[in-house]
Formats: structure tokens, sequence, C-alpha cells
């Protein structure tokens, strides 16, 4: 988090399982002593403690107003810019797949 306590960096990994062992040996790869991890009531994440993080536990419910907290929208702003970069490499091997299919005659 930077001083104003916005996220500035996000980390994606997937992992077998969420248990609390799982979780505890991600972050301590994944994370210096003292990083803030952050979730929305999952307990799991408690675990990361113990790898010397920081947890912030932000207790959310179902509905719409849920959208307006901050570190979410934040993080949501985050991860939709991921899919967008995402998806614009897609597009673009798509269309070079495309043309170079189109150029290549592949024996049958």
């Amino acid at each position: 988090m930077s001083d104003d306590g916005c996220p500035i960096a996000i980390k994606f990994k997937d992992v077998n399982a969420f248990r609390s062992r799982t979780i505890e040996r991600w972050a301590g790869k994944t994370f210096e002593p003292g990083a803030c991890v952050a979730s929305d009531r999952l307990a799991y994440f408690e675990a990361a403690t113990k790898s010397g993080c920081k947890h912030n536990l932000f207790v959310t419910g179902d509905g719409p107003e849920n959208m307006t907290l901050e570190v979410f929208t934040q993080v949501n702003t985050m991860i939709g810019n991921v899919k967008m970069l995402l998806q614009e490499r897609i597009t673009l091997f798509q269309k070079t797949f495309s043309t170079l299919s189109s150029r290549v005659q592949l024996p049958i």
C-alpha cells in the first residue's frame, strides 16, 4: 500500500487449495515480512500473518454498496486493467495468427 492507502502492486497466483497452510506458504514465498495482505473475510488469509505479513480484514456483504469500499474499487480497477491488457494481447495474437495462416500453406 502506498502512503495514502492505495494498492501499488497486484500478484496473481493459482494455489491448490484455500487452506491455511497453503496460504501461509504462498505468503512466505511471495511477500516480504511486513507486507499488507487484504481480504474480504477469507479466514485463510489470516495465515499470512505467520509469515510476518499484516492482514487487513474488510468485512463486506452481498449488496452493491460494498462496491463503494475504496480498497476494493482500487483493486477492481487493477484487475480490470490486467483483463484489458490480456484481451488486447489475445486480439493481437489472433490477428497475427490469422494473417500468417492465410499466407502459409500447411501440408495435410
